[in-house]
């Protein structure tokens, strides 16, 4: 059972990168004009945030526990080192690039014609 909590760990923070990656991609594919060379460069310094911060994560999920063999093995008696670096990384990192995906967008969508209301009650429902 402790196996999948870490081999769920591994997957979680894969799959929170992949996904924020994707979201970056999406951003600049429909959200980048050719006069917005800026916003270009804000989503791929934005990509390589997000993809350092999952290199760091998945390598930290993975050294957690020195042996890795702790993790999941109870009866480890030998000089065993836990540390939980991984956790506040993550969560950390998590908010950082949450509030990246946020904030990113918003000049960009609001610049363009677009009904200003339904993008501000799209962003408020997104915040709860």
């Amino acid at each position: 059972m402790l196996k999948l909590a870490f081999a769920q760990n591994l997957c979680y923070v894969t799959a929170n990168t992949l996904l924020k990656l994707s979201f970056l991609s999406y951003y600049k594919k429909t959200l980048a004009t050719e006069s917005s060379k800026v916003f270009v460069h804000l989503v791929h310094a934005s990509m390589g945030i997000v993809a350092v911060c999952g290199v760091v994560g998945f390598v930290s999920a993975i050294v957690q526990c020195m042996p890795i063999e702790v993790y999941w093995d109870l009866d480890y008696s030998q000089s065993a080192q836990c540390s939980s670096f991984s956790l506040y990384w993550v969560a950390i990192a998590n908010i950082v690039t949450n509030f990246i995906l946020l904030v990113l967008p918003c000049q960009a969508l609001w610049a363009k014609e677009t009904n200003r209301i339904s993008v501000a009650i799209i962003y408020v429902v997104g915040l709860m």
